[in-house]
């Protein structure tokens, strides 16, 4: 699977479920991380504390998507599956969130010394490059049906993006069906 095309392409998607648990207002986070185009991680979990925005949220998700990245481009390097060099890249739907990890300094005033410890670990990832930092569009986070109830159309699509289902077509109809 990976012989013939290295591992130039890691791309980890994260998004967070900004408190819509009813009963807690916890969020869930999740993240997709793929190598051309296979999905190799993936997580959904729900956050022990209570996030104080969406920002925050998204901010938690990016720090979790980066530590197992971080994992697996070490796991690689580490048993020595490839002379290329890595090129990992974090996507967010969210720009508050890409701007704080970005950032040393917080312009915005909100203030973040509880989360400093925790989470601005993402920051060192940044600036060694042991990762790139991208905004995407909602609709190009595909790691959204891990946080949350989603449409069969967009459970689809993000199920496809990571090669999760193959294309059958019997006579003159063709559908989609779950394999690997």
């Amino acid at each position: 699977m990976f012989k013939n095309h290295g591992f130039h392409h890691i791309k980890t998607y994260a998004d967070a479920d900004w408190g819509n648990s009813p009963i807690d207002r916890r969020l869930v986070s999740g993240f997709t991380v793929s190598i051309n185009l296979h999905l190799i991680l993936w997580r959904s979990k729900k956050q022990q504390t209570v996030s104080h925005s969406k920002m925050e949220a998204e901010y938690k998700s990016l720090s979790d998507a980066a530590k197992e990245t971080t994992w697996l481009i070490n796991l690689i390097n580490e048993i020595q599956l490839t002379k290329s060099p890595l090129d990992p890249v974090l996507l967010n739907e969210t720009k508050g969130a890409i701007d704080l990890a970005l950032n040393d300094a917080n312009h915005s005033g909100f203030k973040t010394k509880h989360m400093d410890i925790k989470f601005h670990f993402i920051r060192e990832f940044l600036k060694k490059g042991i990762m790139m930092l991208k905004h995407g569009p909602t609709t190009a986070i595909n790691a959204d049906f891990l946080t949350k109830s989603v449409g069969k159309p967009i459970l689809h699509k993000s199920l496809s993006i990571h090669n999760l289902l193959k294309k059958t077509c019997a006579l003159s109809l063709c559908s989609l069906q779950g394999g690997m």
